[in-house]
């Protein structure tokens, strides 16, 4: 079993020449992605899997344990964090997490079984994953992650939370206006910096995460903690935008598959650091090999803790050997 993190330590070291840590998470309704924690749990230190959420306004979890990633990514040497979201029914719920946030009862409910799964399947530690939180939550947010961290560091476990990417603390904005960067980061491990969707699904094509947002985004969150708390998230995919309407998520390995069947040459965006591509009706924007190490280089030259792939089994393979120079390979985490 990989060395985790002494509770309540910085994910990594400060100094800014370490090597990064790397988690990534792992989905149940891809083959793909146990391939990879199967193929490659040896790069990351934590595999975070992805297969609970809260149960209801009345509080709980549900889900389903699942042994064989448990296995593969223990074999691989790799901790195992599961991840617990309020993803329900095809869309973040907001008012699920609301109650979970502000109903004792529901509160007390949640904290209980996601300590029960701590205790029956030997994790390692949780992860949330709490997106459109209301701002008006902000306050509520930060009192579950402290109360929550307080009783999974008694059980000697990490605990981690992903932050929606911004620039600025507006406490108005209505996607990321709940997120305390400091309060959350000096309740745990890690916060996980989701910074892609700078261009989404059903906005104007354009880049998934250009590395002057990127970077700015890094900027941020450097300064709102210890940088080595901070781990930076870093897309797997990218979007092909039809004239009219939401676009398609698709992976690396089948936007490029894509542009060979097209015939047609992906082009770099030399200001967003960025490949992308046009064909008869879609505009496709993804992240290669390349933008990715660039902002392995943002992680590295902003010092923070590491950096967070979402999600494993959508890159292409060739992707590792990239990353490789950057990662730590389970090796005990230096704490300054």
């Amino acid at each position: 079993m990989a060395c985790i993190l002494a509770v309540g330590a910085p994910a990594v070291s400060s100094n800014a020449a370490s090597l990064l840590s790397g988690a990534g998470y792992w989905v149940d309704y891809d083959p793909n992605s146990l391939v990879t924690v199967s193929a490659q749990g040896s790069r990351l230190n934590w595999v975070i899997a992805t297969q609970f959420a809260l149960a209801g306004t009345a509080g709980g979890i549900t889900g389903t344990h699942n042994a064989q990633l448990m296995k593969a990514a223990q074999d691989q040497g790799a901790a195992v964090h599961f991840n617990v979201a309020n993803y329900l029914s095809g869309g973040w719920s907001r008012p699920v997490v609301h109650s979970v946030l502000t109903s004792s009862q529901a509160r007390d409910r949640t904290i209980r079984d996601i300590l029960g799964l701590l205790d029956k399947y030997g994790y390692d530690g949780v992860s949330l994953d709490f997106e459109n939180v209301s701002p008006n939550d902000r306050h509520a947010l930060t009192a579950f992650v402290i109360r929550l961290a307080a009783a999974v560091h008694g059980r000697g476990k990490d605990i981690s939370i992903a932050v929606p990417a911004k620039i600025r603390d507006d406490l108005t904005n209505d996607w990321n206006g709940a997120f305390d960067y400091a309060a959350l980061a000096s309740a745990v491990e890690a916060i996980i910096v989701m910074a892609y969707d700078e261009h989404w699904d059903t906005s104007e094509p354009g880049p998934i995460a250009s590395e002057p947002w990127v970077d700015a985004v890094a900027q941020f969150a450097a300064s709102e903690t210890d940088p080595a708390k901070v781990l930076l998230g870093v897309a797997f995919y990218g979007y092909a935008w039809p004239t009219k309407g939401a676009a398609e998520g698709i992976s690396m390995r089948e936007a490029v598959d894509r542009a060979k069947r097209a015939g047609v040459t992906i082009q770099w965006d030399s200001t967003a650091k960025v490949p992308f591509y046009k064909l008869p009706g879609f505009t496709v924007y993804f992240e290669d090999a390349r933008s990715v190490s660039r902002k392995m280089g943002i992680a590295k030259a902003r010092a923070l803790g590491g950096v967070a792939f979402w999600r494993l089994g959508q890159e292409n393979p060739g992707v590792w050997s990239v990353l490789a120079p950057y990662l730590q390979v389970n090796s005990t985490i230096s704490v300054p």
